[in-house]
């Protein structure tokens, strides 16, 4: 739509700066033209992750994620990871950012997640840092304390996130 709307302002600003040439007249009128935001607004995220049950028990693995924005700060994230003997789990978490410096936000997230061996769900909140290298690159890490819902749990876990993400 964006392309659409600039073709037409250009081709207006074009028979706008003819006329005059046409009629005699030196002054020819100006007309910007924005430049199309070609990005999706969408991060592809590859972290490790930790997940520490107490002292003794610290599990680790590598997962993949992908965040939609919804609103300026908040975004909508769903992912999965595997872990150490080949335990699966997936996730989906709500993001919400504050920008503290030009390339450094603040986040806080909340959301669940479902581990399939066990066939446990869980709840979580938690924060983590972002820092953008650039425009499509950026570096994040974040920690989340999961309760879980199952009765055979006495209490949650602790999941520690480091990663880059790829915008585009």
């Amino acid at each position: 739509m964006n392309k659409v709307i600039n073709t037409i302002a250009a081709i207006f600003a074009l028979t706008l700066m003819a006329t005059p040439a046409l009629s005699g007249e030196s002054k020819a009128p100006v007309v910007a033209v924005q430049p199309v935001d070609s990005s999706f607004g969408l991060t592809a995220k590859l972290f490790a992750v930790s997940v520490i049950e107490d002292t003794d028990n610290i599990v680790y693995g590598g997962g993949l994620s992908l965040e939609v924005p919804i609103f300026d700060s908040l975004s909508l994230e769903v992912g999965g990871s595997i872990f150490e003997d080949e335990v699966y789990a997936i996730n989906a978490n709500a993001l919400y950012y504050f920008d503290v410096a030009d390339n450094l936000s603040l986040y806080v997230v909340g959301g669940g997640s479902y581990d399939i061996e066990s066939e446990a769900f869980f709840v979580g909140g938690g924060a983590g840092v972002k820092y953008a290298l650039s425009k499509q690159l950026s570096l994040f890490s974040d920690g989340i304390y999961n309760w879980n819902t199952d009765e055979d749990y006495d209490s949650g876990v602790v999941t520690v996130r480091v990663g880059v993400g790829f915008s585009f």
